[in-house]
């Protein structure tokens, strides 16, 4: 391996361009190399920046990336670093984030800085390393915050069969499964040849033969599947055909006693198996759930003891005690003294994992990145510990608890600022509650419910109710121009793309015969919790603007995973009486033209057809939406909004 000072002194002389801005060195790397790099910030995000961070992502030839966060140093205008790779990498990404917030601030356009891995003579790449650059592309591109481009990552896997034609056994699972989806018939016609090469191959073995079935399945050929598993059955009768098929048969069984039996039987016969985790997971939701009030607990540690990760079986915990206390303040617990139990143990099993941040680090996280994860889940699950004190009153102690949540986990949502109060009151009294919650209404920070308990306390400790009215929209005054003021600094003015899209109803909309209206796109799913949980609070917005013909609401569908995709979306608006214009993105054509890396995911376009606000996801507080959208629409021309006080509770 050549040194790390050889390498850094020939970066200006032997680099590779990867983008305008940053250079690496050696030019053509090969895997255990050292790699340099030089990124020049003139005239980049990266100019006015004073806290970066460096992440180089080292792509593997199998499972997902490992992160480095690498040591910068300044040299005037250009920032330098230095990383070593090993013998299994087959590509290099580079993304640039803000050092405090960890946002990204530049990785090349959303397509990343990459360079590719070479043989020891630089003459080709590495056997691997188009098949890995596909699925960065295709697949686990969004780790590196990527832009995804199935598309690209297809004609990756085709550049890794041309290269190397002994390559197809290790690729043609990933490449039939990502033309199926895609929908490229010419890639599926070609994954179907290699296929039937498969089939065909003398003396396959039973993992070729295993291949070639679940090829089968994801190019839809099920009779062809179902005919290769017969003769894998009669073939290898403890192969991993029969596993799949004895762990299939625990998933479909109802009976719970019936349902341990085949999990114990399971493990029993295959104690190695990778698999064991998920049906621990299935095993102990299926005694608690299932169980009700009659929950075995019992035998859930049991399970639950078998469970190697402390990361799910953290998570699995939580969601249980989060569901025996009730969920909320003001309703009835299941079972208070279980819930405290699991929530405690839930937040003992973080603690351990803080305290040693090697032990279970996911390759594809940095040790910041893995701190500050499980920083945000122990804070989460300690706004249901909290919960779980508070009801068996012990008020200073949930108090305490939901402070630390409220100031430290980053992601505070509506509804733990709401329980905050709650506690406050019980502990604090009244008068430093109703202070507390003067400052979220100014922040307009604060819920339905919270301007409910301030206007009872207000009244309360100061008995002039006739005032009230005046002082909360003094409050809300304020903060609608504060909240203004940075809305205006966040406004930008990029074309929106044209789309047509089909409605609900058939009918054909096309954003080019918009002009001259304020539009609202909204981006969402039906299996999109975040997504559906906005919905009220715009079905409000809607009927505001309803009879304003110079807005209009538009909310798009995209990355659906239900096989009827129109018939879910009907059966799911219809259900819920909304009145919304939504439209099928059924390609996730419109989704990718928009560069959406989540939802829900809204846009407000001005009557030019320009992009002047993005907003990405909900935090759970349908006022602070409302007030959002309003303000957006107002500054992208849509006169002076409406009347919020006028939506029906």
């Amino acid at each position: 391996m050549k040194s790390l000072l050889t390498l850094f002194t020939l970066v200006l002389t032997v680099g590779t361009m990867l983008g305008q801005s940053l250079i690496v060195s050696p030019e053509k790397p090969s895997p255990g190399d050292a790699i340099t790099f030089t990124y020049d910030k003139s005239g980049t995000p990266l100019a006015t920046e004073k806290a970066i961070q460096a992440i180089a992502y080292l792509c593997m030839d199998e499972g997902l990336p490992h992160a480095i966060e690498v040591d910068l140093t300044t040299d005037g205008a250009n920032l330098k670093g230095n990383f070593a790779t090993d013998e299994k990498t087959r590509a290099v990404f580079i993304v640039f984030k803000d050092a405090m917030t960890e946002e990204i601030i530049d990785n090349n356009a959303d397509k990343g800085y990459k360079t590719k891995m070479y043989t020891a003579d630089k003459s080709k790449v590495v056997k691997g390393t188009y098949a890995t650059l596909a699925n960065v592309y295709g697949s686990y591109g969004s780790i590196m915050e990527m832009q995804r481009d199935p598309a690209k990552g297809i004609k990756y896997f085709q550049k890794e069969l041309k290269s190397y034609p002994e390559s197809k056994v290790d690729v043609l699972g990933s490449y039939a499964s990502m033309a199926q989806r895609n929908k490229d018939e010419a890639a599926i016609a070609n994954a179907k040849e290699l296929l039937e090469e498969l089939k065909n191959k003398k003396k396959a073995t039973e993992d070729d033969k295993m291949l070639a079935y679940r090829v089968s399945k994801s190019l839809k050929d099920d009779e062809g599947a179902e005919a290769i598993a017969e003769k894998l059955r009669k073939k290898y009768k403890k192969g991993q055909m029969i596993m799949n098929d004895d762990q299939q048969a625990f998933y479909k069984e109802n009976d719970l006693s019936k349902k341990v039996a085949l999990f114990d039987a399971f493990k029993k016969k295959y104690a190695k198996a990778e698999k064991l985790d998920n049906m621990l997971s299935s095993m102990a939701y299926r005694l608690v759930a299932a169980a009700g009030q009659n929950a075995k607990w019992d035998m859930f540690d049991t399970y639950l003891a078998y469970l190697t990760s402390s990361n799910q079986k953290a998570s699995m915990l939580n969601n249980f005690a989060w569901g025996l206390s009730g969920e909320a303040v003001d309703k009835e617990a299941k079972d208070i003294v279980q819930a405290e139990k699991l929530s405690k143990l839930s937040l003992d099993l973080l603690k351990k994992e803080m305290e040693d941040l090697t032990a279970n680090k996911p390759e594809y996280l940095t040790a910041k990145q893995w701190k500050k994860r499980l920083k945000g889940s122990y804070y989460m699950y300690a706004d249901t510990y909290a919960l779980t004190l508070y009801k068996q009153g012990k008020k200073e102690e949930a108090l305490d608890y939901q402070e630390k949540v409220c100031s430290q986990a980053g992601f505070v949502g509506g509804e733990m600022y709401e329980r905050l109060a709650v506690y406050m009151e019980g502990v604090k009294g009244g008068a430093a509650t109703e202070a507390f919650l003067s400052e979220k209404i100014k922040e307009n920070n604060a819920t339905a419910a919270m301007k409910k308990q301030h206007r009872r306390l207000f009244l309360a400790n100061n008995s002039i109710e006739q005032a009230y009215d005046k002082y909360l929209a003094g409050l809300e005054k304020e903060a609608s121009a504060k909240f203004r003021e940075e809305l205006i600094a966040k406004m930008i003015n990029d074309d929106a793309p044209d789309f047509r899209l089909l409605d609900l109803d058939g009918q054909e909309v096309s954003l080019d015969d918009m002009k001259g209206k304020v539009v609202i796109l909204d981006f969402w799913a039906t299996w999109c919790g975040p997504c559906k949980a906005s919905f009220p609070g715009m079905q409000k917005m809607v009927d505001l603007y309803k009879d304003n013909d110079k807005v209009a609401f538009l909310f798009i569908d995209t990355w659906e995973s239900a096989k009827d995709k129109e018939k879910a979306v009907s059966e799911f608006i219809n259900k819920n009486e909304y009145t919304f214009q939504v439209l099928m993105d059924k390609k996730d054509e419109v989704v990718a033209k928009y560069k959406v890396e989540g939802i829900p995911t809204k846009f407000v376009l001005d009557g030019n057809g320009k992009i002047r606000f993005k907003s990405v996801g909900f935090a759970g507080n349908d006022e602070a939406l409302m007030t959002e959208m309003n303000l957006m629409i107002e500054l992208a021309g849509g006169k002076s909004g409406v009347d919020l006080s006028k939506a029906d509770d």
